[in-house]
């Protein structure tokens, strides 16, 4: 799987239907992404403060691929690989 190229438009649509807020996912085209001291590609920073995900949008998600998990980190939710902790796609929260 190619770093930022899992996600799409169903997951937003799924986050947005949980939180209520819009989420855009790294590969759209034509947003500038947020400003974030991480970035997909990247292992996870030890000084990031991450959780796993609420149990009920858990499960309306799809199966994290194997050898992933998803995390809420910051208002964001990040595909993590677990052997590395490299940061494989992101679903961006656009705060502003």
């Amino acid at each position: 799987m190619r770093h930022g190229y899992y996600f799409d438009r169903g997951y937003s649509n799924i986050l947005y239907g949980y939180y209520g807020r819009r989420y855009y996912w790294w590969s759209y085209d034509g947003w500038s992404r947020p400003y974030r001291r991480w970035s997909v590609g990247y292992g996870i920073p030890s000084w990031l403060y991450w959780e796993p995900l609420p149990w009920d949008l858990y499960y309306r998600l799809p199966p994290a691929p194997y050898g992933c998990r998803y995390v809420y980190a910051d208002g964001d939710v990040l595909l993590v690989a677990i052997a590395t902790g490299i940061i494989l796609d992101a679903l961006l929260y656009d705060n502003y």
